[in-house]
């Protein structure tokens, strides 16, 4: 409500209220590092999940949301770590990770290792998109043109709305 009413400072001061009363809820740890990050305040969100995995050192889904966060601030060894950290306690949708660790490593420049993440998920899940997308793009850059079209072609057969790979066409 302090959201929709453009009252980010009372909105940060509930969540932490609630975080206060429940410490080990992710979901309000989440609502408040999303409130956080949007003002630009990323550091502090990062500064609230660490708090919350000192709580909760055995939640996956956390070390996930954390590894975005890192991301976001070009902070990518701890993002590779939080993944892997994820990884290693059990995350369910193992295909989203590793094709989110595939972007991590082509925005460091690694892209064997972008394109070996790229294929895990694959491997978990053919048909996923966001993991064949980013594979498409890194072989395009790679200069391997036909290939990428073949992707781009696979991906509009899974679905004719997928805009960015059309357009890549």
């Amino acid at each position: 409500l302090y959201m929709q009413h453009q009252r980010p400072v009372e909105a940060i001061e509930s969540m932490k209220a609630l975080i206060e009363i429940k410490p080990d809820s992710l979901l309000y740890c989440d609502r408040l590092t999303a409130v956080l990050t949007g003002l630009g305040q990323l550091g502090t969100a990062i500064f609230h999940y660490q708090q919350f995995l000192q709580r909760q050192p055995g939640n996956a889904n956390a070390y996930f949301n954390l590894a975005l966060l890192y991301k976001k601030g070009k902070r990518y060894r701890e993002a590779q770590n939080a993944y892997e950290k994820a990884i290693a306690l059990g995350i369910d949708g193992l295909e989203e990770v590793f094709s989110n660790m595939g972007v991590l490593y082509s925005e460091m420049r690694q892209s064997e290792k972008a394109r070996e993440m790229y294929e895990r998920a694959l491997q978990i899940a053919p048909d996923y998109i966001p993991a064949l997308f980013n594979l498409a793009s890194l072989t395009e850059e790679a200069g391997r043109r036909k290939e990428a079209n073949e992707l781009y072609e696979r991906i509009l057969l899974l679905n004719p709305r997928h805009w960015e790979s059309l357009a890549r066409l």
